[in-house]
C-alpha cells in the first residue's frame, strides 16, 4: 500500500488573529508511505511516526521529509524496527532548530538532516544491533551547531558538515561489524570533533580548518583501520588512539597552537604526523611488548617551524623512526626496546 500525506502549515506574518503554534504529527504503518510536511512560521514543532512492523522483513520504501523556516522549530522522525531502504529528511532554516532522527534496526536507509541558521543541534541515531549499509548525513550552516550520529554494525557511512560558529560534532559507529565510514569537516569556529569506532576495517576522517580546532578519534579493538586528521589554522590539537592488528594513522598540521599524540596498540601500526608553523608538539606511542603478536611499528613525526618538541617510544618488534625537525626551539627523544 502507498500512502502519500502532504501537510503544509503556513503563519502569516499579517494580522494577529492567526495561532501563535503550528504543531504537525503523522503516524503510518505499512510500506511505501510517503509523507512531506512543511511549516513556515512561529512556534513550528513536526513528528513523523513510522510505527513498527508486526513481521521480521519490516517495512520498506517509506519516504518522510519535514521542512520548516523560522521561528521555533522542532522534528522528529521515527521509524520502527527492521526496516529497508527507508528515507529521511529534515530541512530547517533559521532559527531555534532542532532535529532528530531514530530507527530501529535498518538497511540501505538514509538519513539526512540539513541546518541553516541560528540554535541548531541534530542528532540522527540507530539504537538496535542489526544496521548495515546505512548513509547519515547532517549539514549545518551558522551559528550554534551541535551534531551527534550513531550506528551500530557493519557498512554504514556517517558524514558532518559544519560551517560557521559553535561546532561540535559527534559520531559513534558500534559494536561488531566493519567497513564502516566516518567523516566530520569543520570550517570555522570553536571546531571540535570525537569519532568512536569499534571492530575492524574502520576508516574515519576529520578535516578542519579555522579557528580553536580539537579532535579525537578512537577506533577500538580490532584491525585494519585507519584513521586521519587534518587541520589548518588556529588553536590546533588532535589525537588517535587504536586498538590492534594492521592500524595506520596520520595526521597533518599547517598553523598556529599545534599538538599531537597518536598511540597504537596491537600488530602491524604505522603513525605518521606532519607538522608546520608555530607552537608544534607531538608523542607517539606504539606498543606492545609481548602481547597481541607485538608490531611491525613505524613512525614518521616531521616538524617545521617553531617551538617543536618530540615524544616518540616504541616497544615491541621491528621499530622503526623518522623524527625530522627545521626551525626553532627542536627537541627530540626516541625511545626504542624490544621483547620477543
Amino acid at each position: 500500500m502507498k500512502v502519500t500525506i502532504l501537510i503544509a502549515a503556513i503563519l502569516w506574518a499579517a494580522g494577529a488573529a492567526y495561532a501563535q503554534g503550528n504543531e504537525a504529527s503523522i503516524e503510518v504503518h505499512g510500506s511505501g508511505n510517503e509523507v512531506t510536511i512543511t511549516q513556515s512560521g512561529r512556534d513550528n514543532r513536526a513528528s513523523f511516526v513510522q510505527v513498527e512492523s508486526a513481521l521480521p522483513a519490516g517495512y520498506v520504501d517509506n519516504q518522510a521529509m519535514i521542512r520548516q523556516a523560522g521561528i521555533e522549530n522542532t522534528a522528529l522522525q521515527s521509524q520502527g524496527g527492521y526496516a529497508v531502504s527507508n528515507r529521511l529528511v529534515v530541512d530547517q532554516q533559521g532559527n531555534r532548530n532542532a532535529a532528530t532522527q531514530q530507527q530501529a534496526a535498518t538497511t540501505n536507509s538514509s538519513f539526512y538532516i540539513a541546518q541553516a541558521g541560528d540554535d541548531n543541534a541534530a542528532t540522527q541515531a540507530v539504537y538496535e544491533f542489526v544496521t548495515n549499509s546505512n548513509t547519515f548525513i547532517v549539514e549545518q550552516s551558522g551559528a550554534g551547531n551541535v551534531a551527534a550520529q550513531s550506528a551500530n554494525t557493519s557498512g554504514n557511512r556517517s558524514e558532518v558538515y559544519q560551517t560557521g560558529n559553535k561546532n561540535t560534532a559527534e559520531q559513534q559507529q558500534r559494536y561488531l561489524g566493519g567497513n564502516n565510514v566516518a567523516v566530520i569537516e569543520q570550517l570555522g569556529s570553536n571546531n571540535m570533533a570525537t569519532q568512536w569506532q569499534v571492530a575492524s576495517s574502520q576508516s574515519a576522517y576529520v578535516n578542519q580548518a579555522g579557528n580553536n580546532n580539537i579532535a579525537i578519534q578512537d577506533q577500538g579493538r580490532f584491525g585494519g583501520n585507519d584513521a586521519s586528521i587534518m587541520q589548518l589554522g588556529s588553536g590546533n590539537s588532535h589525537s588517535q588512539t587504536q586498538g590492534v592488528f594492521g592500524n595506520v594513522a596520520t595526521a597533518q598540521v599547517a598553523g598556529h597552537n599545534n599538538r599531537g599524540i597518536q598511540r597504537q596498540t596491537g600488530e602491524r601500526n604505522r603513525s605518521s604526523l606532519l607538522q608546520s608553523g608555530d607552537s608544534n608538539s607531538a608523542e607517539v606511542t606504539q606498543q606492545p611488548y609481548t602481547s597481541l603478536f607485538d608490531g611491525n611499528n613505524f613512525s614518521l613525526v616531521a616538524q617545521e617551524g617553531i617551538s617543536n618538541s618530540t615524544v616518540v617510544l616504541q616497544r615491541g618488534s621491528d621499530h622503526q623512526s623518522t623524527v625530522q625537525q627545521l626551525g626553532s626551539n627542536n627537541t627530540a627523544n626516541v625511545s626504542q626496546s624490544s621483547v620477543r
